[in-house]
């Protein structure tokens, strides 16, 4: 069918009953079309079949119905919400991973062609409220439709999406300690100096600050600072004050929709006005979430100074994902709790870090105990098997006769250690010589665990 299925299928033209008997069919309630306009029966997509739907609202009086059909009868775009639009998008979600352009729903992406101190985070989430968000669509049976793909049609967090709202989530949480503080402490160098370092850091992490968000900071701290952030960056990440950040994020896609509905209420009468609808993802839909970080500006620079720009990075990530996921959450109307999440399962962090393997120290050999050395360096070994009458007739003096047995002891003891020493240090000769991984893979639940991760592969740090 041609694309331009609208030229094919003119809803402008058919009487009134054809239109009202179209909406039943286009969403899914009637399986047959009206015997007027049975062309219709060719469109069997449901995005299609949604988009000619919209079109009540331009050339037909049935705007209600073709939105919720009657009072007591659910119909049109609310039943297809209901009934239909499940199992469309589980087929839209299949045809996308068929052919490989989720990402975000698949394993962490190949480290081993990036910079050292490159890493990547994957892990699903859960809606713990539904989640909103306005799409660009030119006609919609909604006025707040959900952002969708454009060819599948499944509602997503586009990846310029999430870094604008992580990088907001950041900038306030910078915002927050800053005005925490009381106004002595905000005076002191060192208050200052970590302001600077945190502005800096976001600029590491999501490039060059947009004019809005440098004035916000501006207001929020003085003009000596932004000098001094602006120096920093020319001097050291910038020549000309302009770079990319580090960070990178995928799209992520949904596979559930659902309705939500505003009804304002008058002030005087207590009666609910005209309702507002808007398309959501319900609470309690599930979606992977992927980003990638790595330090292409550090390409041929100190190794040391990298590792501890790195970990800095992963530590502020962590705590910036916690609130933005928990707390301020993403999308539409987040000051009304909408667009909030918490992890389900295990999430993954793949870290490009060579050295991340620690060593351990190197196996200490036992002690010879001095009582032993000094009874063999005058009798053979197979004096420690005999008896006192024996010793005594070898012409063994009586101090040694009385030792013999502690010293046989000993004897026994240090042979034990020293063969478990020399297993010991095999293993660790081995390990020494053995590569560490490129790639380190640590699991985490909590946010909080990426934090903990910096100790477990620090390393040298």
């Amino acid at each position: 069918m041609n694309y331009e299925f609208h030229a094919h299928l003119p809803l402008a033209l058919q009487d009134a009953g054809t239109q009202s008997a179209a909406i039943d069919f286009l969403a899914g309630k009637q399986s047959h079309p009206p015997h007027a306009w049975p062309e219709l029966a060719a469109l069997d997509d449901d995005g299609a079949r949604m988009a000619l739907l919209a079109q009540m609202l331009v050339f037909t009086s049935y705007k209600d119905q073709a939105r919720v059909g009657a009072r007591n009868d659910p119909g049109g775009y609310l039943f297809w919400l209901e009934h239909g639009a499940r199992e469309f998008l589980t087929r839209q979600r299949h045809r996308l991973n068929e052919l490989n352009l989720d990402q975000s729903s698949r394993s962490l992406p190949d480290l081993s062609l990036l910079p050292f101190g490159t890493f990547a985070l994957h892990f699903t989430f859960t809606l713990t409220s539904p989640y909103l968000s306005k799409d660009d669509t030119a006609l919609h049976l909604l006025d707040n439709p959900m952002k969708k793909e454009w060819l599948f049609k499944l509602p997503y967090v586009a990846s310029t999406q999430w870094k604008g709202t992580l990088q907001a989530t950041m900038v306030k949480q910078l915002v927050e300690w800053w005005q925490g503080l009381g106004e002595a402490e905000q005076s002191q160098r060192m208050q200052r100096k970590q302001f600077v370092a945190q502005r800096i850091q976001l600029t590491r992490l999501f490039g060059t600050e947009i004019e809005n968000t440098r004035r916000y900071l501006v207001q929020c701290g003085d003009e000596k600072l932004d000098r001094w952030y602006k120096r920093y960056v020319r001097r050291f990440l910038s020549s000309t004050g302009f770079l990319a950040g580090r960070l990178y994020f995928y799209p992520t896609f949904f596979d559930q929709l659902s309705l939500e509905v505003i009804n304002p209420h008058d002030r005087e009468t207590g009666a609910g006005k005209l309702p507002i609808y808007f398309e959501a993802v319900p609470a309690g839909a599930s979606a992977s979430f992927t980003l990638l970080y790595t330090p292409l500006d550090r390409v041929g620079e100190d190794a040391t100074e990298t590792r501890r720009q790195v970990f800095a990075d992963l530590q502020l990530l962590a705590e910036g994902l916690e609130s933005l996921f928990t707390v301020y959450g993403f999308g539409a109307k987040t000051s009304s709790g909408f667009g909030l999440a918490e992890l389900t399962g295990e999430g993954h962090l793949a870290l490009y870090y060579p050295a991340a393997k620690s060593q351990s120290p190197r196996p200490q050999e036992p002690l010879y105990p001095e009582a032993v050395r000094e009874f063999l360096e005058n009798y053979p070994p197979e004096y420690l098997d005999m008896k006192p009458k024996q010793l005594k007739d070898a012409g063994v003096p009586n101090r040694m006769r009385q030792q013999a047995k502690e010293i046989k002891k000993l004897y026994q003891q240090y042979q034990s250690d020293l063969d478990q020493y020399q297993s010991t240090l095999t293993e660790w000769e081995t390990a020494a010589t053995t590569p560490s991984p490129p790639i380190t893979e640590r699991g985490f639940c909590a946010f909080s665990d990426l934090v903990d991760i910096f100790d477990s592969v620090g390393g040298d740090i």
